[in-house]
């Protein structure tokens, strides 16, 4: 359940990341909405997500062992 709670945002937010980039090439947009605060989230959020996602399977397996 925590793995679909993470992928379906993190492959929106990805995915807006992707526009916004491509609306940099292309139109060297760098307004505030577009390039800056927003786009790092966009890039940071999943990873974060991701990892927290991975430290919790890694916690689970090291209890299963002991």
């Amino acid at each position: 359940m925590r793995t679909a709670a993470v992928v379906g945002p993190a492959c929106f937010l990805l995915g807006a990341a992707g526009g916004h980039i491509a609306d940099i090439i292309k139109t060297h947009n760098m307004a505030p909405g577009n390039a800056g605060v927003v786009l790092y989230t966009d890039i940071l959020l999943p990873v974060i997500g991701f990892t927290l996602l991975w430290l919790q399977h890694r916690h689970a397996a090291e209890n299963q062992r002991t």
